[in-house]
């Protein structure tokens, strides 16, 4: 059962992406590609997989929606939008404390797509910055030391960990020759660097929750991984535009690695399951 209600959740939270990604100006074929590399990637595959995580799918779900609300809110900022907003932005905080660094990503956006007046910015960030502060105040004081006590080498290494975990394949050397060809030749272009730019930070900024639990954070940097499929998709996009054949080949190739191991993980989590499911009738049976 809670392998349907995962696979759901995480196919309801692509589609939000797609929206997402369009109304930010990308373009629909890149959006497209986008949603489809993160719907197959096998990270994130295996945390919609995860009994354990479904709080986590449920939270990126909502985080999504109050992103999306938030734009909307950029074109019309009558107040009954700012009020959806925050009660996406409150669902999500309820679902999974990671969504702290929702208000942070909102404004991200609000630099990145800089549609509104700065007063009219402010008043709808006023309150998500509230929600913040609170749990800054009341929730983060009850991290054990152990959970806080992160140096810088054990951050990185989380963070180079997460990104590995969202780039899947990438410790082969085939696979990593790869996506260091489809990167640096976005990068090559003063356009890509910014775009670059703009998906490490929200891939940062999504990840620093798993910064602080960090037992946690090669597995469930889901919502960071969003950024990274966003970025691979561009990458792949902006190929079309003067090798449209090689540009379509890497896509499908793409696509087609990243079902292979989706397909890979979701076997091993119905063996597990099912492992799970004998040792606890052989335990009611004693």
């Amino acid at each position: 059962m809670h392998l349907t209600t995962g696979a759901l959740l995480h196919t309801t939270c692509a589609i939000l992406l797609f929206f997402l990604l369009s109304r930010c100006g990308l373009p629909r074929t890149a959006a497209s590609l986008s949603a489809g590399l993160f719907v197959l990637n096998p990270g994130a595959l295996e945390s919609a997989a995860s009994l354990s995580t479904l709080p986590l799918l449920l939270s990126t779900f909502f985080a999504l929606a109050a992103l999306l609300t938030f734009l909307k809110t950029q074109d019309d900022p009558r107040w009954r939008w700012r009020i959806l907003l925050n009660l996406f932005l409150i669902s999500s905080l309820l679902s999974f404390e990671g969504a702290v660094v929702i208000p942070l990503l909102i404004c991200i956006f609000s630099v990145i797509t800089a549609k509104a007046q700065r007063h009219e910015s402010a008043s709808v960030l006023s309150l998500p910055l509230a929600l913040l502060l609170v749990w800054v105040v009341f929730w983060a004081p009850r991290i054990t030391p152990i959970q806080a006590g992160t140096s810088f080498e054990s951050a990185a290494q989380s963070l180079i960990s997460g990104a590995a975990n969202c780039l899947h394949g990438i410790r082969n050397p085939a696979m990593l020759a790869l996506y260091a060809f489809v990167f640096g030749s976005f990068l090559w272009h003063s356009a890509g660097r910014r775009f670059a730019l703009a998906c490490f930070g929200l891939f940062v900024t999504a990840y620093l929750p798993f910064l602080v639990f960090q037992s946690l954070a090669g597995k469930f940097a889901y919502l960071a991984s969003a950024a990274a499929m966003t970025f691979l998709a561009a990458a792949i996009f902006d190929l079309s535009r003067q090798y449209r054949k090689f540009a379509i080949t890497m896509a499908v190739a793409f696509l087609l690695l990243f079902a292979a191991g989706s397909h890979k993980i979701g076997k091993e989590v119905h063996a597990r399951d099912g492992h799970a499911q004998v040792l606890d009738f052989s335990g009611q049976s004693r």
